[in-house]
């Protein structure tokens, strides 16, 4: 088994005073639940032995440790994201942000925590007290879970509304083993909203929505459309217990006072909110209809406004060089064209367009193939 990171070091090390050197080897504070404050390098938090591991030889398709291929451009991509001077590089966006963001959701340890509660009729299924494979199976299952999930995320993480909230940088923010915490959401149809600290004064919120202009052609380029907005320093405060309320195990800041510890709750936690509040339902699969939009816009922003227009379908030559997950496609089902509208000069998402009915009605017996 191998030290696999369920939080990329680099962007770890982003919550560093230090300033030389890899981020993954910057120095941080770290408190733990129920234990003190201490020193150490980003490299050496956030992962665990065998996370990702299934079992060899594996026929199953699976999110493994080789799955993160984001994270080369990750630095770069919330660097651009952060920079509210300039307009968010379309590539950036779709090829780095979104599958991290997405990521966040499916890449971490309270994932089985998570699945094992929705999954516990099959669990109860597969379980045999004299197979002694079974914690084997369980955790093949598991693994193609997170690549199922995943898959599905990605075009509710599109849909969302991006919001950047720019700090002070007087009261500075921590980051967690879950990599977000939960704030209030715009409204009465989005009751709670995401928030990913990206560096020590800056939060990216992430707010469910069904319909949203993605992307909009400039001329010489693509561009994402994100929000940009100051926070006060109250609310940063705010987001700063909200984030020790919200990790299991551990935060990690570039201060001391950032990691001071601010919760009601003495005890580690099992499970993060996971992603219930940008899917808005109690399953995730009505967004079946919608799981080649993502592959659909690494089409569109590989080429210009004039190729737009052939990204009704997947261009598996540019998918394979930025997606190095498993793809599954679901047979025995229609091929839906998905959610995504031009207009204009503008990629729009409209995930109102299908509905779990369609779904549930369309569904029937079926199996998943892997694409290659």
């Amino acid at each position: 088994m191998a030290d696999q990171h369920y939080l990329p070091a680099a962007f770890i090390g982003r919550f560093s005073v230090g300033r030389q050197g890899r981020l993954r080897k910057r120095p941080i504070w770290v408190r733990r639940v129920g234990g003190g404050s201490f020193q150490t390098t980003a490299r050496h938090v956030a992962y665990q032995d065998g996370l990702y591991d299934v079992t060899e030889p594996s026929p199953l398709p699976y999110a493994g440790d080789g799955s993160w291929r984001y994270e080369a451009r990750l630095t770069q991509a919330l660097d651009a994201l952060g920079d509210a001077r300039r307009p968010l590089d379309g590539r950036l966006w779709a090829e780095v942000l979104v599958p991290f963001v997405s990521s966040l959701f499916i890449r971490g340890i309270d994932f089985e925590a998570r699945y094992r509660a929705r999954m516990g009729g099959l669990m109860s299924a597969m379980h045999d007290e004299n197979d002694d494979t079974f914690d084997e199976r369980w955790r093949d299952t598991v693994a193609i879970g997170r690549t199922t999930d995943w898959q599905r995320l990605l075009a509710p993480t599109m849909a969302a509304q991006w919001t950047v909230f720019h700090g002070s940088g007087r009261p500075i923010l921590p980051t967690s083993d879950l990599g977000y915490c939960l704030m209030n959401g715009p409204d009465r149809s989005c009751p709670a909203a995401y928030a990913i600290p990206i560096d020590p004064c800056t939060v990216l919120a992430v707010f469910a929505r069904r319909i949203r202009r993605l992307l909009d052609w400039n001329g010489r380029s693509w561009t994402a459309n994100v929000q940009h907005v100051a926070i006060a320093d109250e609310g940063v405060h705010e987001l700063r217990h909200a984030l020790h309320q919200a990790a299991l195990n551990e935060v990690y800041g570039p201060t001391n006072e950032s990691v001071d510890w601010h919760r009601e709750n003495a005890e580690s936690s099992a499970s993060g909110a996971g992603a219930q509040y940008l899917i808005n339902a109690a399953s995730n699969r009505w967004l079946i209809p919608y799981v080649e939009d993502y592959f659909k816009v690494l089409r569109i922003v590989d080429g210009d406004w004039s190729d737009a227009a052939k990204a009704g379908e997947v261009d598996w030559e540019v998918v394979s060089r930025h997606w190095s997950s498993t793809i599954q496609m679901h047979l025995k089902m229609p091929r839906y064209p998905g959610g995504l509208i031009l207009f204009g000069h503008s990629v729009y998402i409209d995930l109102g367009r299908f509905t779990a009915d369609h779904v549930k009605r369309d569904l029937g017996s079926f199996q998943t193939a892997s694409q290659p």
